[in-house]
Parts: C-alpha cells; sequence; structure tokens
C-alpha cells in the first residue's frame, strides 16, 4: 500500500469532515485557535519558570527536541492537528452530526429485498479498508433502517461501477417510499434519471440531468448529494448537477396505474382529468391521486436486473 493512498484516504476521511465542521462551527473553531494558543502558551510557561528537577528526564528530553530542532517541532503541529482532528471528529460522531455507515453487524442494519444479491464483500488490501457492500438484483431498494426522520444531510460514498449504473436512495420511509437517483455512465457523460418509489408504484423521470465527464468502470468515484429543501445537489468528480424534488400531487386513473409508470404519462394523464373534472365529465372512470412529498427519509442503494454497483465509506452529515 504506497504513501500516497494512506496520505489521500486520510485527507479524505479526517480532514475533509474536519473542514466541513469548521465552516458549520466558526464560533466553535475560533474558541479552539484560541485554545490551543493558550495550551501552548501554558506550555512555554512551564518550562520556562519550574525547575528541571520539577520536571521529569523524558519531558526535558521532549521539550529540549522541539525547542532545538524544527523537523521535530513541524512532526509535532502535525500530531497535534491529527489528535485534534479525531477530536472534532468523535466529538461531532457524538453529537449525531455525522453518522459514519459501517458493517459492523453485517446487513442487519439494512431493509433489503429477499432473494436480492446484497453481500459485503472483502475489500482488496490496495484499494480499500474493511468490506464493500456488493448491490446487485434487487428490485426495490436497499434502506438504511436508521434515518427515516432525517430532513436535511450531505451523502457521501464511493462506489466502483461494476455493470451498467449506479443508484442512490434519498428521503426514503421505507423501501416502497423513497427517491433513488439513477447515474449512468456513458461515452463523455454521466446521465443522472430520478425515479420516484410510491406506495410500490415506480414512476421514471426520463427529464435527466448529465454531467459532462467520464466515468471508469472497476475504479473508485467519490460521490456527495447534498439534500436540503427541495434540491439535490450531486457532486461527481468536479462536476455538479440539481434535481428538484418540490412536492406534487397528480392524478391517475384506477385502471391505468401500472407498477412501473412514465413521469412524462403520468403529467399527461393528470392534464386531462384536471379538464374533465373542471368540466365535470368523469363518465363514471374511478380516478385516485398520486402525493409525491418526500420530506424526510432515510438513505439507501439500488441495483436492479443485471445492474451491480460496489460502495463504501458511506456517511450521512446532518445539516440542521
Amino acid at each position: 500500500m504506497s504513501i500516497d493512498f494512506w496520505l489521500k484516504e486520510l485527507f479524505n476521511d479526517k480532514i475533509k469532515p474536519l473542514i466541513w465542521w469548521a465552516k458549520d462551527e466558526k464560533w466553535k473553531t475560533g474558541i479552539l485557535i484560541v485554545g490551543i494558543i493558550l495550551v501552548s502558551s501554558f506550555g512555554r510557561l512551564i518550562y520556562e519558570f519550574l525547575s528541571p528537577q520539577a520536571i521529569s528526564s523524558l519531558f526535558r528530553f521532549i521539550i529540549a527536541a522541539i525547542r532545538n530542532n524544527t523537523q521535530i517541532s513541524i512532526n509535532c503541529g502535525l500530531l497535534l492537528l491529527v489528535i485534534v482532528s479525531y477530536i472534532l471528529i468523535f466529538w461531532s460522531n457524538i453529537k449525531g452530526k455525522i453518522i459514519n455507515i459501517n458493517f459492523k453487524r453485517g446487513l442487519d442494519d439494512w431493509s433489503i429485498e429477499v432473494g436480492s444479491k446484497w453481500a459485503l464483500i472483502p475489500g482488496k488490501r490496495e484499494e480499500v479498508f474493511g468490506p464493500v457492500l456488493k448491490a446487485a438484483g434487487s428490485h426495490s431498494p436497499g434502506i438504511y433502517k436508521c434515518g427515516t426522520q432525517w430532513i436535511n444531510y450531505r451523502l457521501k460514498f464511493r462506489t466502483k461501477i461494476i455493470r451498467s449504473n449506479f443508484s442512490f436512495v434519498i428521503r426514503a420511509k421505507d423501501r416502497d417510499n423513497c427517491i433513488f437517483i439513477q447515474c449512468g455512465i456513458e461515452a463523455d457523460a454521466v446521465k443522472i434519471y430520478p425515479h420516484y418509489v410510491v406506495n410500490g408504484i415506480y414512476v421514471r423521470n426520463r427529464n435527466n440531468t448529465q454531467i459532462g465527464l467520464s466515468l471508469t468502470q472497476n475504479d473508485w468515484h467519490e460521490i456527495e448529494a447534498c439534500v436540503v429543501g427541495n434540491n439535490v445537489e450531486i457532486k461527481i468528480g468536479r462536476g455538479v448537477a440539481h434535481i428538484d424534488i418540490s412536492p406534487v400531487r397528480l392524478f391517475v386513473y384506477t385502471n391505468q396505474l401500472r407498477g412501473v409508470m412514465e413521469w412524462k404519462d403520468l403529467i399527461q394523464m393528470d392534464e386531462k382529468i384536471r379538464l374533465v373534472l373542471g368540466a365535470g365529465e368523469l363518465f363514471g372512470q374511478s380516478i385516485d391521486s398520486l402525493y409525491f412529498g418526500f420530506d424526510s427519509g432515510a438513505v439507501g442503494f439500488r441495483e436492479c436486473g443485471d445492474e451491480e454497483a460496489h460502495f463504501r465509506k458511506i456517511s450521512v452529515e446532518l445539516i440542521e
């Protein structure tokens, strides 16, 4: 395992969350900086005013080395930064602001379709630490059981596309009510299709957006989805896309409801029904409505048919 890989892992897993925390908690960041300065000054005073007899030989050696050797001083400063980073990240985890989704309990924390091909597989040492989630062969999404009350959050994960595409889930109440966003790879773009699942009915929205970059199969890619209000901001590499998930209610003819439907067909049907409702001419046809409102919910993944993708380093940062 190369030092470059280790440093990249350290930056992505420890330093980036610290930067997010510093941006969101500006006053706490200021207090922390002042605290570090005071602690450093206090340590200097201890060295200056206490007699050598009062300080252990080991402590004297460390202080002298730091004072006389610039490299040691830099190393100690970096060590202090890493320690502080761990403390802050641990503090955020305790507060529940950052939830690292691991697989210490296997797949017990996930709601998965019976008969799916979801599994945990060992990661290659040069690529990943710990098990990797393999998502495949599941018509309905797999949902993380915690977080059905989450509203605004930043979902981060790394994915390796084995076949076709990858899809992630947001605002899931359960497997039958959620949004999953399918990201299909093409030669020079990533096409992003939102899918709505309402009472088990799958509605595909072909009005896709896209990010102008190429994703390679069998390589790890870092993905970030920031869900705030009715907007989803998706970051893949340096590309950014936005999806609107504002709530809407659509009327449908009951006898035309299917397990899988197209968004444009529902829009056209809703327009026709509203016209006849206005004219008072239903002619005995039964109508129903589908409400596309996703105000809170958990996260997950979905790979159906011959689709397959792997996922790791999954985390959710709650946004207040």
